[in-house]
């Protein structure tokens, strides 16, 4: 009998020793990807920021202003997945609104028409959705060319622009500004 009940168990040793290597591979396989995406690649192909969308407690309201704004810039209706305002509601000021689109032809169709916005009842503004390291990209460039072009000293240390011994603008933080004493 006992000899029974050591083949049983050394089989079952065996297994349970072939499941847990696998489970071993499958816990290093799932450490190595991400389960939340990164800030930095989060896909917003299809998202575009509104501004100056009036604010208001009951939702149905400003997501009826955002739809009319985009209507209005694309011509025709346009389906969106989702959208949602960033921040806090405060009744004195207005909070971006992030419009997720259904699909890449109609966030280029909104963005390349949204100079039909002067035109429209209401002051809203429409840029395209980017990450913190392109949108401050721009400025710093737009910077770096205008004191080049101005015939004043610049270099790029670290991230930093720095014109004329000041430094300017920042790649991580952006504008810097200098106290007076």
């Amino acid at each position: 009998m006992q000899s029974r009940f050591e083949s049983v168990h050394c089989a079952i040793t065996e297994q349970l020793n072939k499941l847990t290597s696998v489970c071993d591979q499958l816990s290093a396989v799932s450490s190595t990807v991400q389960s939340a995406p990164n800030r930095e690649t989060r896909d917003r192909s299809m998202n575009v920021i509104m501004f100056d969308i009036p604010e208001h407690r009951d939702v149905s309201f400003w997501r009826q202003s955002v739809m009319d704004a985009i209507q209005h810039v694309a011509g025709r209706t346009v389906d969106t997945d989702d959208m949602f305002r960033i921040g806090r509601y405060s009744a004195d000021k207005t909070r971006l609104v992030i419009v997720r689109l259904r699909s890449t032809w109609d966030r280029r169709l909104v963005l390349s028409n949204c100079y039909k916005l002067r035109d429209y009842r209401e002051r809203v503004f429409i840029k395209p959705d980017e990450s913190v390291k392109i949108r401050r990209k721009r400025p710093f460039d737009q910077l770096k060319r205008q004191a080049e072009r101005g015939g004043k000293t610049v270099s790029v240390a670290n991230g930093i622009l720095t014109v004329d011994d000041n430094e300017v603008f920042s790649l991580r933080q952006g504008p810097i500004t200098h106290q007076s004493s």
